[in-house]
C-alpha cells in the first residue's frame, strides 16, 4: 500500500488580511490551519521534523510597519501550532531556508544593516526556536544551506557587487557558524546561486544561472563542481536559445539532475516552460526537456526524485482556474510525463517547495509523503 500525503503552506489574501495556511489530503480526509505570524507572513521554506511535524520559515510584518522580520513556526503533524518566533532588527530580515540538525534548526537568509545593505544571514535555534548562535557574513542573500559530512554547513547564495549585478558566492563554516573558507564565481555580468549538494564522490556540486559565461543564449542553466577547500573541478553550462532562470540540483544514480523553467518554447515562442535536465558525473548534458503549451506559462521552484522518477513543483497558468495556479508534474526517469495536477483558485498560486519521504510501514509497503508549499493572492 502506498500513502500519499499532500500539504500545502499558502498566503491567502482575504477582506486585506493575509494569513499562511497549510492545507493537507490524507487519503480521503482532508485538514486546513491559518498562521498569521505578526499579522503578514509570507513561507519560504518548509522541512519534516523528526517528531513527524513540520518546520516552517519565511517573513511575516504587522501592518503598518513595511519591515519584515524572519519567520519561524513549528507545527505538528495535524497543522496544530506549537510555537513561533520572530527574529530580527530593525530593518528587512528574511529566512529563506530551514533544515534539521543536531540540537535544533539552521535556517539562511539574509539580514539588513543600518547601511541599507543585505548580508548573509544563518541562524540556530534549539528544538524549542530559541536562539543559540547567529552569524552575519558578506554582502548580498543566502539562499540556501546545507549540513554537511563534517557536523558543517555549506551555503549558497548571491553576493552583490553592486545594485544590479551579482556573483555566485559560497561559504563553507564550521559546526558553529564560524567561516572556514569563502569562494565567489562569476564574470563581468550577472550569476545567481540557487543550490548546493554535497555529492556521493566527497565534493559539492553548485547550481545556478550564468550570463557572463552564456553558451546558448541570455541566462544559462551553471553547474559548478568544487572540492572540499572550494577549489573548481568543473563548471559547465546549458541551455537553449534564450533564458534559463532558476537551476535547483539533485544528485541521481548515475549524474545529476536540474530543474528550472526557460523562456526558450519549442515552438520559438517566448513565455516560460518548465525544464528538466540531466547530466553524467562529469557534467555532460544527457538528456533534457521541457514541459508546457504555448498558450499558459510553466514554472518550476523546485523538485525531488521519486523511486520510479522526478516529482517537479512550481505554478501554471496552462492548467490553472485562476491566474496562475500551484502544479505538481511527476515524469518519469526518462522525462516523460506521467501526469501533472494544478491546485489553487481565482488567484494567482505557487508550489514553491516539494519533498519526498519513504518510510518503511510493513514489509512491502511504504509512506509517501509529498511536502508542498503554496502561494495564494
Amino acid at each position: 500500500m502506498k500513502k500519499i500525503t499532500i500539504f500545502t503552506l499558502a498566503i491567502l489574501i482575504l477582506l486585506f488580511t493575509f494569513a499562511l495556511a497549510i492545507h493537507g489530503v490524507k487519503e480521503n480526509n482532508e485538514w486546513n490551519k491559518k498562521y498569521r505570524g505578526k499579522g503578514y507572513a509570507i513561507a519560504q521554506d518548509i522541512e519534516k521534523t523528526k517528531d513527524e511535524g513540520y518546520i516552517v520559515c519565511g517573513m511575516s510584518v504587522a501592518p503598518p510597519d513595511d519591515v519584515w522580520d524572519a519567520w519561524l513556526l513549528k507545527i505538528d503533524k495535524e497543522g496544530n501550532k506549537q510555537w513561533e518566533k520572530i527574529f530580527g532588527g530593525k530593518e528587512e530580515d528574511v529566512f529563506n531556508c530551514v533544515i534539521k540538525t543536531a540540537g535544533g534548526y539552521v535556517m539562511a537568509g539574509y539580514t539588513t544593516l543600518p547601511s541599507d545593505e543585505r548580508h548573509f544571514w544563518l541562524l540556530k535555534v534549539n528544538e524549542n526556536g530559541e536562539k543559540l548562535w547567529e552569524k552575519i557574513y558578506i554582502k548580498g542573500k543566502a539562499e540556501k544551506v546545507i549540513e554537511t559530512s563534517d557536523n558543517g554547513y555549506i551555503i549558497v547564495g548571491t553576493s552583490y557587487k553592486d545594485d544590479i549585478s551579482g556573483r555566485i558566492a559560497i561559504i563553507k563554516t564550521d559546526k558553529n557558524g564560524n567561516v572556514k573558507w569563502e569562494k565567489f564565481f562569476g564574470g563581468n555580468k550577472t550569476e545567481f546561486g540557487d543550490d548546493v549538494i554535497e555529492t556521493s564522490d566527497d565534493y559539492y556540486l553548485i547550481s545556478g544561472i550564468t550570463y557572463s559565461y552564456t553558451t546558448h543564449g541570455g541566462w544559462d542553466i551553471w553547474l559548478i563542481k568544487i572540492d572540499k577547500e572550494g577549489n573548481e573541478i568543473w563548471n559547465k553550462t546549458y541551455g537553449w536559445w534564450n533564458f534559463e532562470w532558476n537551476a535547483y540540483v539533485i544528485e541521481i544514480e548515475d549524474g545529476y539532475a536540474v530543474a528550472g523553467y526557460t523562456l526558450s518554447g519549442p515552438f520559438g515562442n517566448e513565455i516560460p516552460y518548465a525544464y528538466l535536465l540531466v547530466t553524467d558525473k562529469q557534467g555532460n548534458e544527457i538528456w533534457k526537456k521541457r514541459y508546457g503549451t504555448p498558450q499558459g506559462a510553466e514554472e518550476i521552484r523546485d523538485f525531488e526524485i521519486t523511486n520510479d522518477g522526478y516529482i517537479l513543483c512550481g505554478a501554471t497558468d496552462s492548467y490553472s482556474i485562476g491566474d496562475f495556479d500551484a502544479w505538481l508534474l511527476k515524469v518519469d526517469k526518462n522525462g516523460n510525463e506521467i501526469w501533472n495536477r494544478s491546485f489553487g483558485g481565482r488567484g494567482a498560486d505557487w508550489a514553491n517547495a516539494v519533498a519526498v519521504s519513504y518510510t518503511h510501514l510493513r514489509a512491502h509497503e511504504t509512506r509517501h509523503d509529498l511536502v508542498c508549499r503554496l502561494l495564494l493572492e
